[in-house]
């Protein structure tokens, strides 16, 4: 139960093909050491994708939202890793949102950093983790100058340069960090950036100058990855007119803004 506009909502999604792995990360994140007041479960699915509801689902996962340790929302159409947070902002619009992928197992220490750095920083984006930076050479852009992890130098520090977070390591938005009504319409995300979700909060984070702070706490989050997930993630039902390169080029032609504040971080 969410007690209050205060309590942390914890939003995952997943798909048939990864849902056996969504209880061990739950599990995970319910023995942390964090009051349970603090934070409120809620995992987000397609009903296209499970026709059968919560019969489809895995037995333990199934008991654990029948325990109401887990919030289940459905979502009539998929729109992919959108799920994570479209549906939970629409329902828990006052409430900060600490989005995260469902493949991780979270050490102990990874949901009270968040709470603890969001209680310092409240209008800050936390973010977990990073794995690439964008460039321009001149005016062509290369949205993933090159691939790597971050150092534990960064911890808790203003995250430099053109680098979008990414759920593997969980990004924290607070309550009403998007108010354009574009960032809502579901045929344009759809259509600019269907499977990049975090391509897209990242292109309304730097339209309207956001604040992005590192976690406080380093976690090499790619060490906690369940193995086989990785190769049946929904990144893999990308084609190449989905790559980075094309998707940021759409966001960057549709939002001149999103281009011209973005070089700032360049």
């Amino acid at each position: 139960m969410v007690k209050d506009k205060n309590t942390l909502i914890v939003s995952m999604t997943s798909w048939p093909k990864r849902i056996k792995y969504c209880s061990r990360v739950f599990f995970s994140i319910m023995e942390s050491d964090c009051p349970k007041d603090k934070y409120h479960l809620v995992l987000v699915l397609c009903e296209k994708e499970f026709p059968n509801k919560e019969t489809d689902l895995p037995e333990v996962l199934r008991l654990m939202i029948e325990a109401g340790d887990i919030e289940l929302i459905w979502h009539p159409t998929n729109i992919f890793s959108h799920k994570k947070l479209m549906p939970v902002l629409k329902k828990y619009p006052d409430n900060p949102i600490l989005v995260c992928d469902d493949d991780i197992i979270r050490p102990k220490n990874w949901l009270p950093a968040f709470v603890k750095d969001h209680a310092k920083h409240p209008d800050e984006i936390i973010v977990g983790g990073c794995v690439f930076d964008i460039s321009f050479d001149g005016n062509v852009l290369n949205p993933v100058k090159r691939f790597r992890f971050d150092p534990p130098s960064c911890a808790g520090k203003i995250v430099k340069g053109a680098r979008p977070a990414n759920g593997f390591g969980g990004v924290l938005y607070p309550a009403h960090t998007f108010t354009d009504p574009r960032f809502f319409d579901e045929k344009l995300f759809m259509e600019l950036s269907a499977y990049s979700d975090e391509s897209w909060q990242y292109c309304f984070s730097v339209m309207y100058n956001k604040t992005m702070r590192w976690l406080s706490v380093y976690i090499p989050h790619q060490h906690g990855q369940q193995a086989g997930t990785y190769d049946c993630s929904m990144s893999k039902m990308r084609k190449p007119k989905d790559s980075y390169v094309n998707i940021y080029n759409k966001l960057l032609n549709y939002f001149p803004e999103f281009k011209y504040n973005l070089k700032k971080y360049v």
